[in-house]
C-alpha cells in the first residue's frame, strides 16, 4: 500500500512473504511503486519502520539496500527517504 500527496510517495506497507524478501520479486514491487511515483511527479519516496515490530531488522535492511536514507528516529518510529530524479 502506498499514498501519493504533495510530490511525495509514502510507502506504507509492501508485504512480501518472508522467503521472498531478499529476492528480485521485492525489488520488482518497489520498482513498480517508484515508477508510479515518478509518473505522478513525486520528488521523493518515504517510509517508516517501527523498531518494536517482529521483523524490523529485516525491513530496515531491505529499505536501506534499496537506497533509502535514515531521516529521523523517535521512540518507536524510524523514518527513511529516497530522492527521485
Amino acid at each position: 500500500m502506498y499514498a501519493i500527496q504533495g510530490g511525495e510517495c509514502y510507502i506504507a506497507e509492501l508485504y512480501v512473504r518472508p522467503e521472498k524478501r531478499f529476492t528480485p520479486e521485492l525489488t520488482k514491487l518497489i520498482d513498480e511503486v517508484t515508477e508510479i511515483a515518478r509518473l505522478s511527479g513525486c520528488m521523493k519516496l518515504y517510509s517508516h519502520v517501527i523498531p518494536s515490530n517482529k521483523n524490523a531488522t529485516q525491513s530496515l535492511k531491505v529499505i536501506l539496500k534499496y537506497g533509502f536514507n535514515l531521516v529521523s528516529v523517535s521512540t518507536n518510529l524510524i523514518r527513511l527517504e529516497k530522492g527521485l530524479l
